[in-house]
């Protein structure tokens, strides 16, 4: 989750810095990585109560982080030494 986070908060700024260094087509695979680890998360930060509440956000994060897969790696700036975690 930490990860995550940091990741969350350094990729707008780097996404603005990196914009004309990139392909479009990079670009707009890295902003829809953005859009889905914002959603991983805030789906973290949520409360949850009880067992099926629980079960509920795991399932989403799970489904989002598949979804995140299918938009590749991050950009090595971000990614560091967790490329492929």
């Amino acid at each position: 989750m930490f990860m995550c986070l940091v990741q969350c908060r350094q990729y707008p700024d780097w996404l603005s810095s990196h914009h004309d260094q990139v392909s479009s087509e990079d670009f707009q695979r890295y902003s829809k990585q953005l859009e889905v680890m914002q959603a991983i998360c805030a789906e973290f930060e949520k409360p949850t109560e009880g067992a099926e509440s629980t079960q509920a956000s795991s399932d989403k994060i799970l489904q989002l982080m598949q979804q995140l897969q299918q938009y590749g790696q991050p950009p090595e700036d971000l990614a560091g030494d967790n490329v492929g975690v």
